[in-house]
């Protein structure tokens, strides 16, 4: 590339002073030379003329640094091409000179008559701009990726899965960088310097925000005698690195979990239990992380009692055709029976009927005509929503003969 173009200089010796000049301040009105035939481009098995038309008389010396850009001297300076020899323009013009060689694409020398050396510098454009790039990590390990980077100036990027971050091109002067990831406490780092071509270097460490409330808690009964479920909505996307904790008791709960509480993983959306019927307990969720715990969450459950068993009687005998009226109770509970009548056939007992009657007040009455003699026996369940021990729920057998 001629130097007049990026500013390249010269360093001029001749006859043993020393001067320095610029390739701008020396460069004649020169006719460009051009149609130059170029260089082999079989292998060295055909070499077209290169001697170029016009003001040179001879070439001395050629070299070329990469494909497109190369050098030649003679008697009359100093040839340049920037096409791999496709067209020369003259980048120096003086006295005659014999040899050119580069070291590299930069730095290059020529020697001629008169003992003149010639020196060519191609210095870089001075860096304008600045960078500011770190890696974002957790508070106790870990690099964070879509960490959120903003500058003060309006820039920002997105951390990479690495933790990794740059921004390029930055005006010089002062800013202020943010970083920002949900679940994350933002941290901010302020007066930070951008140097033209310098990087400066800005690693932060995000502690996890406190652990929010856990929400949607519910408890219901779910089964006999006594089980429930608690559920609630899932917030490990908020609060990531996060682990729950449930306890039942008697006593409200205080601000972080007793002694021999249960820890779940982030993502438990329930948890199963039981409670003694005719007490209550409280179910509560704290949600933690490394900051601490969150509010606690509770629910008050009460699992209601059954004071005896259920009861049924009979006569012990009873006329066919003859109306047949059974008792019972379920003390402490409301709600429904079912009434099973078995008779025996040889010698199986064998369901006859079965039918579903009402409480009230804890007391129920089931009257039928029995139309075979022999032996009946009877059963009532409890059928009520309210939990029970499973001995509540069955009579036992009471028996009949029809006559």
């Amino acid at each position: 590339m001629p130097p007049t173009e990026v500013g390249a200089s010269v360093a001029k010796t001749r006859k043993g002073v020393k001067s320095a000049l610029s390739y701008e301040d020396d460069i004649r009105s020169l006719p460009a030379v051009s149609d130059i035939e170029p260089g082999t481009t079989d292998g060295g098995i055909t070499w077209p003329e290169l001697q170029p038309y016009g003001s040179f008389g001879y070439i001395s010396s050629i070299q070329f640094t990469d494909a497109n850009n190369g050098w030649a001297v003679g008697d009359r300076g100093v040839l340049a091409t920037t096409d791999g020899g496709a067209h020369w323009a003259t980048d120096w013009w003086g006295s005659t000179l014999y040899s050119v060689t580069f070291t590299d694409a930069n730095h290059g020398w020529a020697v001629g008559d008169g003992g003149t050396i010639l020196a060519y510098t191609n210095a870089a454009p001075a860096a304008t701009t600045g960078s500011i790039a770190g890696t974002v990590t957790a508070v106790g390990g870990g690099v964070l990726s879509g960490v959120i980077v903003s500058l003060s100036t309006g820039a920002s990027k997105t951390t990479a899965s690495d933790g990794s971050y740059a921004l390029s091109d930055l005006a010089t002067g002062t800013c202020d960088v943010t970083f920002s990831k949900v679940g994350y406490l933002p941290t901010a780092q302020h007066g930070v310097m951008v140097s033209a071509g310098a990087t400066s270097t800005v690693s932060p460490a995000l502690a996890p925000s406190p652990p929010s409330p856990q929400t949607g808690l519910n408890v219901a009964y779910v089964s006999a005698p006594n089980a429930y479920k608690a559920t609630w909505n899932d917030l490990s996307g908020g609060s990531p690195n996060s682990t729950l904790t449930v306890a039942v008791t008697s006593a409200a709960p205080g601000s972080t979990p007793p002694v021999g509480a249960t820890v779940l993983a982030s993502n438990a959306t329930s948890s199963t239990f039981t409670v003694t019927p005719g007490t209550s307990v409280y179910f509560t969720i704290w949600r933690q992380n490394d900051t601490g715990y969150s509010t606690p969450v509770t629910q008050l459950v009460s699992c209601p009692a059954i004071s005896t068993t259920t009861k049924l009687k009979s006569p012990s005998s009873v006329k066919k055709g003859k109306t047949l009226k059974l008792t019972g109770t379920v003390v402490g509970a409301s709600g429904k029976v079912k009434v099973y009548l078995y008779r025996l056939v040889g010698k199986k007992w064998k369901t006859y009927a079965a039918t579903t009657v009402s409480l009230k007040n804890g007391a129920y009455t089931y009257s039928f005509k029995p139309k075979y003699k022999g032996k009946w026996r009877f059963r009532a369940n409890y059928l009520g929503s309210a939990p029970s021990y499973k001995s509540s729920w069955n009579s036992g057998y009471a028996n009949t003969t029809v006559k």
